[in-house]
């Protein structure tokens, strides 16, 4: 692999919370890390996230924007904005990860893609539509009870 992208200690594909954090423990280790984002977060639509220490509840792209900028500080880590369409283990025993035709090699590969949610293709069903809708039942549960109280 040479002449091609430097290789990386890690690669973390997914640059969502579970990626970055991912990414923010390797750097603390002084690991070089490669996090890939193909920038279409699950939760997007959404106005508030839950669940995240110090930042329950708050704005899931503020938290992101954060991530981001904590990141900044590890010379160790750096973006790569595009979609991986394939991770395999070569021979040598390295990762490789293919982001839009391109390979990147690491030693280790940390997956944190998160989930994709299928929106069925149904005649007038848009994104406003599946802002309306509910994809973390507990969540909605919760703030339906805080109403009634």
């Amino acid at each position: 692999m040479t002449g091609g992208p430097p290789l990386a200690d890690v690669l973390v594909v997914g640059g969502g919370p579970a990626g970055l954090s991912a990414a923010t423990w390797a750097a603390r280790y002084r690991r070089s890390v490669l996090v890939v984002d193909r920038g279409q977060y699950r939760n997007r639509w959404a106005s508030k996230s839950h669940g995240y220490l110090g930042n329950d509840p708050g704005d899931p792209m503020e938290l992101l924007d954060r991530a981001r900028t904590d990141l900044g500080r590890y010379p160790e880590v750096s973006f790569c904005e595009g979609e991986a369409t394939g991770a395999r283990r070569a021979a040598d025993g390295r990762f490789v990860v293919t982001v839009d035709g391109e390979d990147y090699p690491g030693l280790r590969l940390i997956l944190a893609t998160g989930v994709v949610d299928e929106f069925p293709e149904i005649d007038g069903f848009s994104t406003t539509t599946a802002r309306a809708s509910s994809t973390a039942p507990p969540a909605t549960a919760m703030r339906r009870r805080a109403a009634r109280s």
